[in-house]
Formats: C-alpha cells, sequence, structure tokens
C-alpha cells in the first residue's frame, strides 16, 4: 500500500528533524569540555541514529 501524501511528507519532516538533531548533538559532543557532557550528546547522538535508520528503513517494504 503505498504512502499518502501527508504520510510521506510527515516522514520526511521526521528524518529532517533526525538529521538536524545528529547534527546539533555532534557540535556539541565537539564542544563538551567534560566526559559525561561528551558521553550524553554521544548516547543522544547515537539514539537519534537508531530513530533516523528505522525511519528509513521502516518505509521501504511500504
Amino acid at each position: 500500500m503505498a504512502l499518502s501524501f501527508t504520510e510521506t511528507w510527515w516522514l520526511e519532516e521526521c528524518v529532517k528533524a533526525e538529521n538536524l538533531a545528529i547534527k546539533k548533538l555532534m557540535m556539541y559532543k565537539e564542544m563538551a569540555q567534560d566526559s559525561q557532557a561528551k558521553a550524553v550528546c554521544n548516547d543522544l547522538e547515537q539514539n537519534h541514529r537508531r530513530h533516523l535508520d528505522m525511519l528509513i528503513n521502516g518505509t521501504r517494504g511500504l
């Protein structure tokens, strides 16, 4: 079953948001002085990468 225009638009917006979050967290990780802050940024970045992967790979079968 094909996705509707609205569903496609929503997925694209989610992908954009995840990419932006990844870019910001990479930047924050670089700027952080504290090792714990770097670790938190890294963990959050990995979570957003997993979300992005789910969005991209989860729609291939549709």
